[in-house]
């Protein structure tokens, strides 16, 4: 591969994480890395296999708990990130999905879109990532600024914006890649146009850096020869997903330099967090990170193992090539850190927003039926059920979106008809479909009718009435829900442990070494850094603070 990314890091230095030179010292710069789709088995089982200086910094070095599950059951990516953040739950952040029915406006809206904001180039719009105002918590970064009265530098950089967004909070400045264009971007909540962006922003080519990064023949090479991966033997899978531009087997052959294609297509790649963290690197020097009194926070998600693992499934040779990758591409951006503020007086936390199923069709154990849940008939067949009950020619179901089914209220209420009852009736209709395990009604779990189990407190968790669908459907365990794009590749969502099991690893200045097999969650970061930073956690925060890592 012609500038590859092993090349790129043939200069890392191994970076050992000492304690800080004064134990009672505040970390200079806290860093929060969220790897969008990273189970939790993912990098132990990969262990052996990484070098020196990136995920190893965490599984050698620093603290490791292995055991750690979101204690929510939606899990998307903005709930998981707004979990990382704030200490909560979408109960308490009331982030519920990527995106969900709005009943005041009538309308399906993206869970970081406001109407009153736009992207700096202009676009508009409720399905427009532009500002944090449907987030109902504080972050730990919104905590740390005001703690230090505006002096604290929050800043955020995600490739999906809802990842930059939610872990930027209100007091940060979120970033993030326009596939498009190859630049980063953001909203004019943050930033009145792009004019107004950072100047260094501006000034760095990144379309330059991209091209530079993949070579005159852009191509997706593996990093080892193709015997040595786990997967080695199964390149080509049944229901992986055709992307354009990046085709199905290795090499993977990208679009040619300079293309609105190319800049698409990276985000499939390993080379799509290659950028972010160049993005960090110019972000850290020009806004002089971890250079004063106060600390600073930056956050970072990189989401490329997201569009991977959607896309080839968490088994395939992508997926355990761009680990490896990405490995390596921590470990440079340690040893600038290291280099610009110390690693000594750095505080590293890596987690990830969600876990991921294998691709259904892919499981081995052919005695277990699985399959994808047909959403579109769930639709049909309680339309079909109230229309001719009530002799009405118009549908109930006004949006289906993944595991929420909304029903359309103010008809109901026009023939006054009892809300509940429908509720009920449509949720009987929708155990009918195959793949359904369970369809719990919104105003069962509002009155806090559902039965005292560990599965039910997930659902409780998660639950927000306005923003909640009359219907919250859970399939059988390795299910999808089909019909909404994902008809081959795989997702997550679910309540299920494969989507909850996500790392946690901190690492730095101070961090002990050690490996925790206790039962944690994600939303004990925040709590936990707060101590460390001795700053109030955010508002929303329910987690409990590891007191192994303050040891």
């Amino acid at each position: 591969m012609k500038k590859s990314i092993c090349l790129l890091m043939l200069s890392v230095l191994v970076v050992s994480f000492s304690a800080l030179a004064d134990p009672g010292a505040k970390p200079k710069l806290l860093v929060l890395i969220s790897v969008d789709q990273l189970r939790g088995d993912m990098p132990q089982r990969l262990h052996e296999r990484f070098g020196e200086g990136g995920f190893r910094v965490f599984l050698d070095e620093g603290m490791n708990f292995s055991n750690a599950h979101f204690r929510h059951a939606t899990t998307f990516t903005a709930s998981g990130h707004a979990t990382l953040v704030t200490g909560g739950n979408p109960a308490e952040h009331w982030l519920v999905a990527n995106d969900w029915f709005s009943r005041e406006y009538n309308a399906r809206v993206y869970a970081l879109g406001d109407m009153d904001y736009a992207v700096v180039d202009g676009r508009r719009g409720p399905l427009v990532g532009t500002a944090p105002t449907n987030l109902r918590s504080s972050t730990i970064g919104d905590e740390l600024y005001d703690a230090t009265g505006g002096k604290a530098k929050v800043f955020s950089i995600g490739i999906k914006d809802r990842a930059a967004i939610a872990m930027g909070g209100f007091h940060g400045k979120a970033l993030w890649y326009d596939p498009g264009a190859g630049r980063f971007t953001s909203s004019t909540y943050y930033y009145e146009n792009r004019e107004a962006l950072p100047a260094w922003l501006q000034a760095w080519d990144s379309p330059a850096f991209i091209d530079e990064l993949v070579g005159e023949t852009p191509t997706w090479s593996l990093l080892h020869e193709q015997d040595s991966y786990i997967h080695g033997e199964h390149d080509l899978r049944e229901f992986e997903s055709k992307r354009p531009g990046i085709g199905l087997t290795f090499p993977h052959t990208l679009p040619k330099q300079g293309s609105r294609a190319l800049y698409g297509a990276i985000r499939f790649t390993p080379y799509g967090d290659v950028v972010a963290l160049a993005c960090a690197k110019e972000l850290i020097v020009n806004e002089a990170l971890g250079q004063d009194e106060a600390p600073d926070f930056l956050a970072l998600g990189l989401s490329c193992s997201d569009l991977i693992g959607h896309t080839f499934g968490p088994e395939s040779l992508e997926v355990e090539d761009n680990l490896l990758q990405l490995d390596r591409s921590l470990a440079d951006f340690f040893t600038f850190i290291d280099e610009k503020v110390g690693m000594e007086n750095t505080v590293v936390v890596l987690s990830g927003d969600h876990g991921i199923p294998q691709i259904p069709e892919q499981r081995i154990d052919d005695q277990w039926p699985v399959g994808r849940v047909n959403g579109p008939l769930i639709k049909k067949k309680i339309n079909e059920s109230f229309q001719e009950a009530h002799g009405v020619e118009e549908d109930v179901v006004v949006e289906m979106i993944g595991p929420y089914v909304y029903l359309d209220e103010p008809m109901l209420a026009e023939m006054g008809l009892d809300l509940e009852a429908v509720e009920e009736i449509s949720a009987k209709i929708a155990l009918e479909v195959e793949g359904v395990r369970l369809a719990l009604t919104r105003s069962a779990i509002a009155k806090g009718q559902l039965p005292d189990t560990e599965l039910m407190d997930l659902v409780e968790r998660s639950f927000y009435r306005s923003r909640f669908g009359n219907l919250f459907l859970i399939h059988e365990p390795f299910w999808l829900f089909g019909g909404g794009g994902y008809s081959t590749g795989t997702s997550h969502g679910s309540p299920y442990s494969y989507d909850r099991y996500v790392p946690v690893l901190f690492a730095g200045g101070g961090v002990p070494k050690g490996r925790v097999t206790r039962a944690v969650g994600p939303e004990d970061i925040a709590p936990t850094l707060a101590a460390l930073l001795n700053i109030m956690a955010p508002s929303g925060s329910t987690g409990q603070v590891l007191q192994e890592v303050l040891d």
